[in-house]
C-alpha cells in the first residue's frame, strides 16, 4: 500500500460569509502526481492556499506526513517540506534569477543552497543562462520556471502547483508540462491545480473534479480524461458564468442607456440579454448531452451539444442581421448621439468583461473540445467589437457632430459578425451532417493498430460521431493466415480495450486472415493495390 504523504479531511473554508470549500477530502500518496481540476471558482486555488497555511479551515483537518498542519504558520509548513507555487507565479520582479532562488532557500542551512541551486539549473538550463537577469524582464514561461525553481530550493518533498499554464502560449504550456513530468521523475510528489483538464489529466496518476467547492468525482487521470461528467461539469460551469456576466452587463447598460437617452447603448444592452439566452441554451445543451443512453438512444444524447452550438451560431447571425438593419437606417437617417461619462465607463467596463469572457470560453472550449463554447467565445469577441463601435462612435460623434459615423461603424461591425456567424454555423452543422474523421484521428488509429505484434495491415476504417466523447469506430485488421485464430482474437481484444482506456473510443474490429506463404497470391495482391492507388491515391 502506498504511503500517504498528504491527507485533506473534510475541510470547510469561508471568505467572510461565502462558503468557498465544502467538505473537501482527498489524499496524495508518495511519488504521485494528483491533480485538482474544475472551472474558475470551483475552489481549487482556495484549497491549495488552505493547505499551505495562507487560509485557515473552519472545520476539518490537514495531515502532512501523518501530522496535522492545520493552523500551522506558512513558513513552518515550507520548513516541513511542502512548497507552494502560487497562481500568477509571483516572482520578485526587481531581483535577479539567482536572488529569487536564494529567497526560496531562506528556511534552509547555507550548506544546502549551492547544491540545490545546481539541481535547479540542471532542471532549468535557461535559468542558469539568465541567472543575473532581472525576473521582471523575463517571459511568462521563464517566470513560471523560476517560480518552480524557487520552490524546489526549499528542499521540498512535495510541490503544489497552482495554474502553471495560465497565460502561456500552447508551445510554452507543453514545455511547462514536460518540465513537471521531469521534476516528478526525480522523485517529487506533486499536487497540481490546473484549469486545462486535458493537459493535467494526461500527466496525473489520479485526479479529483471540483465543482462549486465540492469534490464531485475522482479517479485515475486516464479514466477522467474521457469521462462525460468532467466535460459536462466544465460546460455547465462556463454557461453559468456567462449567464451571470451577461445579466449584469444588461442591467448596467440599460441603466446607462436610460439615463443618457442613448438608443445605441440600450440596443447593446438587449444584445447582452440575448447572449444570456444563448448561455441558457448552452447550459440546457450540456445538461441534455450528459444524459445516459436509453433504449431509444443507445449511443447517448451527446449530439444535443452540437444542436446547442448551432442555436448559438444562428443567434449570432440573427444579431448580425439586426445590427445591420439598424445601422443602415442610421446611415441614411442619422440621429444625434447622446454623450455622458457614465455611458463611457459602462461601455469600457463591458469591453473588459467581454474580453475576459471570450478568453475564458475559448480556454474551456479547447480543453473539452466544445464547438458550443467556441461559438460562445466568438460571440463574446463580436460583442467587444460591437460595444467598441458604440463607444468610439459615441465619443467621436460628440466631438465632431458627424452623427452618420455611428451607422457606418455599425455596418462594418455587422458585416464582421455575419461573416463570423456563418463560419460558426458551418462548424457546428458539419458534425451533425456527418463529417469525415480528422486526419489526426485516422493516423492515430493506424499507428496504434500497426504497433501490435503480428498485424500486417488495416482497412475499411469507419468512424461514427454521436457527439463529443461519443465516437465509435469499426475496422478490419489483417493477420497472416497461419496465425492461431485464438491468439489473433486475443490481440484484437487488447486493441479494443486499449482504445477504450486511452481514448474513450469504442472500436469494433473484424479479423481478416491473409495468405502470406503463396507467392502468386502475394504478386496478385500487390498488383491489385497498385491499380487501386491509380484510381484513387488515397487508397
Amino acid at each position: 500500500m502506498a504511503d500517504t504523504l498528504l491527507k485533506v479531511d473534510n475541510i470547510n473554508v469561508y471568505y467572510g460569509n461565502i462558503h468557498a470549500v465544502k467538505d473537501i477530502s482527498f489524499e496524495v500518496n508518495q511519488g504521485e502526481i494528483v491533480t485538482l481540476i474544475g472551472a474558475n471558482g470551483a475552489g481549487k486555488s482556495t484549497t491549495l492556499k488552505t493547505i499551505s497555511g495562507l487560509l485557515k479551515p473552519k472545520t476539518g483537518d490537514i495531515l502532512y506526513k501523518g501530522s496535522s498542519i492545520k493552523g500551522m504558520r506558512a513558513h513552518k509548513i515550507v520548513e516541513a517540506g511542502l512548497a507552494h507555487v502560487p497562481e500568477g507565479r509571483h516572482v520578485f520582479l526587481h531581483m535577479t534569477v539567482e536572488e529569487n532562488l536564494d529567497m526560496g532557500a531562506y528556511t534552509q542551512p547555507n550548506s544546502t543552497i549551492a547544491p540545490n541551486k545546481e539541481k535547479v539549473f540542471e532542471l532549468f538550463p535557461r535559468l542558469k543562462e539568465r541567472r543575473k537577469q532581472l525576473a521582471g524582464t523575463m517571459s511568462g514561461g521563464e517566470q513560471q520556471m523560476l517560480a518552480m525553481g524557487r520552490a524546489l530550493m526549499s528542499n521540498a518533498s512535495m510541490l503544489m502547483l497552482d495554474e502553471p499554464s495560465m497565460g502561456l502560449s500552447p508551445l510554452l504550456v507543453q514545455e511547462i508540462f514536460d518540465i513537471i513530468q521531469n521534476v516528478h521523475k526525480e522523485g517529487m510528489t506533486i499536487l497540481l491545480v490546473e484549469q486545462n483538464a486535458q493537459m493535467a489529466l494526461s500527466v496525473a496518476d489520479r485526479a479529483y473534479v471540483l465543482e462549486t467547492g465540492r469534490v464531485v468525482m475522482d479517479g485515475t487521470g486516464a479514466e477522467l480524461l474521457t469521462n462525460e461528467r468532467v466535460r459536462s461539469a466544465y460546460g455547465k460551469a462556463a454557461s453559468l458564468v456567462g449567464i451571470g456576466c451577461n445579466v449584469l452587463l444588461f442591467a448596467g447598460k440599460l441603466v446607462a442607456g436610460l439615463l443618457s437617452s442613448s438608443v445605441a447603448i440600450m440596443a447593446d444592452a438587449v444584445n447582452n440579454l440575448s447572449d444570456a439566452s444563448s448561455n441558457i441554451v448552452s447550459l440546457v445543451g450540456f445538461k441534455l448531452a450528459s444524459r445516459a443512453p436509453d433504449a431509444e438512444h443507445p449511443f447517448g444524447h451527446a449530439r444535443y451539444e452540437y444542436l446547442a452550438g448551432l442555436v448559438v451560431s444562428v443567434t449570432v447571425l440573427g444579431i448580425g442581421f439586426s445590427l445591420l438593419k439598424e445601422s443602415v437606417v442610421k446611415v441614411f437617417h442619422p440621429t444625434p448621439v447622446a454623450f455622458s461619462w457614465l455611458s463611457v465607463g459602462v461601455l469600457a467596463a463591458s469591453i473588459l468583461v467581454k474580453l475576459w469572457m471570450s478568453g475564458f470560453n475559448r480556454t474551456i472550449g479547447r480543453t473539452i473540445g466544445s464547438e458550443t463554447l467556441m461559438a460562445t467565445a466568438a460571440d463574446s469577441r463580436n460583442d467587444v467589437l460591437t460595444t467598441g463601435a458604440v463607444l468610439v462612435s459615441t465619443v467621436v460623434c460628440s466631438l465632431t457632430g458627424w452623427a452618420r459615423l455611428d451607422g457606418i461603424m455599425g455596418v462594418a461591425v455587422a458585416a464582421f459578425i455575419l461573416w463570423s456567424g456563418w463560419g460558426l454555423v458551418m462548424d457546428t452543422l458539419s458534425p451533425l451532417l456527418g463529417e469525415s474523421p480528422s486526419p489526426e484521428l485516422v493516423e492515430h488509429i493506424e499507428q496504434t493498430v500497426m504497433g501490435y505484434p503480428g498485424v500486417l495491415g488495416m482497412h475499411d476504417l469507419m468512424v461514427h460521431d454521436y457527439g463529443p466523447g461519443h465516437q465509435f469506430a469499426s475496422l478490419h485488421i489483417e493477420f497472416p493466415a497461419e496465425t492461431d485464430p485464438l491468439k489473433a482474437h486475443d490481440v484484437i481484444d487488447n486493441i479494443e480495450n486499449d482504445f477504450i482506456k486511452r481514448d474513450g473510443l469504442q472500436v469494433t474490429i473484424h479479423y481478416d486472415p491473409i495468405v502470406t506463404t503463396d507467392a502468386a497470391v502475394g504478386v496478385l495482391r500487390t498488383r491489385l493495390m497498385e491499380k487501386a492507388r491509380q484510381l484513387d491515391p488515397c487508397l
